[in-house]
């Protein structure tokens, strides 16, 4: 949890490993809605200009994936950030241990959502799900994003 003072937002010592994103979301939503609660809180000075950015990086989204391993398998996961995820799969220690053994994976199929709840919903859908209706799902969208 972070506390509110007159310069901004005071984040914990955990806050190092917060996206960098996270933190001008955070700043950006306490200095816009202070003026409505009529707290006079603005973001800090340190925080990079919120003008630069475009409205998607404000919005949060979450992702369904599916990757496909080495032995032709797929996996499906939800995330925030699919290259990051996929490295973690690949290089990193925080990768599913289901598929521990049979890196590399490669990315098939993601899906964006708006809620983290709507992600998770789609996900457990998807996992529910055949191996071939899984690629019908791939191979629909891949069709799909070939049509100009």
């Amino acid at each position: 949890m972070f506390t509110l003072t007159n310069e901004g937002p005071r984040l914990p010592s955990w806050s190092r490993r917060v996206s960098e994103e996270h933190v001008i979301r955070v700043r950006f939503l306490v200095s816009a809605h202070s003026a409505q609660l009529g707290l006079g809180l603005s973001a800090s000075t340190s925080c990079p200009p919120i003008s630069g950015l475009s409205a998607n990086i404000l919005k949060a989204s979450y992702f369904v994936y599916i990757v496909e391993c080495k032995d032709k398998t797929l996996y499906t996961g939800y995330t925030a950030n699919v290259d990051k995820r996929i490295n973690e799969h690949n290089f990193g220690k925080r990768g599913a241990k289901s598929i521990k053994g049979k890196l590399p994976v490669s990315l098939v199929y993601s899906e964006r959502f708006e809620t983290k709840s709507d992600a998770l919903k789609r996900e457990i859908e998807i996992k529910g799900w055949r191996r071939e209706k899984k690629l019908d799902l791939i191979r629909i969208k891949n069709a799909l994003s070939l049509t100009p």
